[in-house]
């Protein structure tokens, strides 16, 4: 596995490679995408840890990877079955980077992804980073967007050319950075007067670092469970035929995949018993099992207890008397019982890094309303 050689001079990320620069490379092998994972890592003598997975389905799986400037060496065996091309600048910036609605997004932040092949250090905040990105002047951005091959084609391409020839020098000033902590990418957080045009340009102008896997703007989270109803049953605002029809899933089973969950949350929480791991516990208030395979708790905020309470959760704040709360779920409408199966299986076949998505421990759980 190549490490690059990062030597800190300044307190931010520093970053260095010389090396390699990031490549796509896809098998087609009619297996699964683990199995092509490992093909490719074997074929292109890179490190599994080193593939960001960039497309999967069932005929073909594409990654990210690190490989030297030029290509990969003409002594592997590499056949039809595993196409590879350069990361185009163009092909790091995410969809819907450059959306029109921009104007009215709060706050304006654009997150930049390091590639997973290179080694990171962080010792310090994010002002410096602004400086070893080359993010402090309109007139250094516009030398690197000069760099890049396609620069006079981007000028007269819609979207891009307002963004070539717009003076952004106003942004610099109240521009900041917060650096990740694990080394994964930074996000950039822009003042609120900011254009979609200055936006697209300071993103575009990142794209020539070999270090820039992938470039996203921030969106913020909204929570809308009071919606998803209808949006599944029929696309029409308030229409339900299945529960028209009595389809409410009552006595269903419902199995959820998840980064587990949080047992204490009022939403769950059973003062008269004990959590017994691995044991069906059916007199319990909401969890009836939990299969703990890596761990017995969820991420903070984590999406596995926020699913669950979509489902199946009522709020108890002594752990015994059930009462309306904010978020309930959909049970206690309907009297549900469900069966909920959490895996967060720390495997080493990653899933797309956008924005850090958590890995996936291993908990069954069995919810019942």
């Amino acid at each position: 596995m190549f490490e690059a050689s990062v030597e800190s001079t300044s307190a931010s990320f520093t970053v260095t490679n010389t090396t390699l620069q990031p490549y796509v490379v896809c098998s087609k092998s009619q297996t699964n995408a683990r199995t092509r994972a490992f093909e490719i890592s074997e074929i292109f003598n890179v490190s599994m840890d080193d593939l960001s997975t960039l497309y999967n389905d069932a005929s073909f799986s594409c990654f990210v990877t690190g490989l030297p400037h030029g290509g990969p060496d003409d002594s592997l065996e590499i056949t039809d079955n595993n196409p590879f091309t350069p990361l185009t600048a163009l092909s790091k910036l995410r969809a819907g980077l450059t959306s029109y609605d921009f104007d009215d997004l709060v706050p304006k932040q654009i997150f930049v992804g390091l590639c997973d092949f290179i080694s990171y250090y962080n010792d310090g905040d994010g002002n410096s980073l602004l400086i070893d990105f080359g993010l402090t002047n309109d007139t250094e951005v516009n030398l690197r967007l000069q760099s890049l091959p396609y620069y006079e084609l981007l000028t007269v391409v819609e979207g891009f050319a307002n963004a070539m020839d717009e003076d952004c020098s106003y942004v610099y000033a109240d521009m900041s950075a917060l650096p990740e902590e694990d080394g994964t990418g930074f996000t950039v957080a822009l003042p609120q007067n900011t254009s979609l045009s200055c936006a697209i340009k300071i993103a575009l102008s990142l794209t020539v670092y070999d270090d820039v896997c992938n470039i996203e703007r921030m969106q913020p989270f909204l929570t809308s469970n009071v919606e998803v109803q209808w949006v599944l049953q029929s696309g029409f605002t308030d229409v339900r035929p299945w529960f028209d029809k009595g389809l409410n899933g009552s006595n269903v089973v419902v199995t959820v995949s998840d980064s587990g969950l949080d047992i204490n949350n009022c939403y769950f929480w059973d003062s008269q018993r004990v959590m017994s791991y691995r044991t069906y516990q059916p007199e319990n208030r909401k969890i009836v099992y939990y299969y703990d395979y890596q761990d017995r708790f969820d991420y903070y905020n984590g999406h596995g207890t926020h699913v669950s309470g979509t489902v199946a959760g009522q709020r108890a704040v002594d752990g015994i008397t059930e009462s309306t709360g904010l978020a309930d779920g959909v049970c206690c409408v309907y009297n549900i019982i469900v069966c909920i199966f959490y895996i967060k299986m720390a495997v080493s076949f990653r899933l797309p890094r956008v924005r850090n998505l958590p890995f996936l421990t291993s908990v069954l759980v069995k919810v019942s309303c």
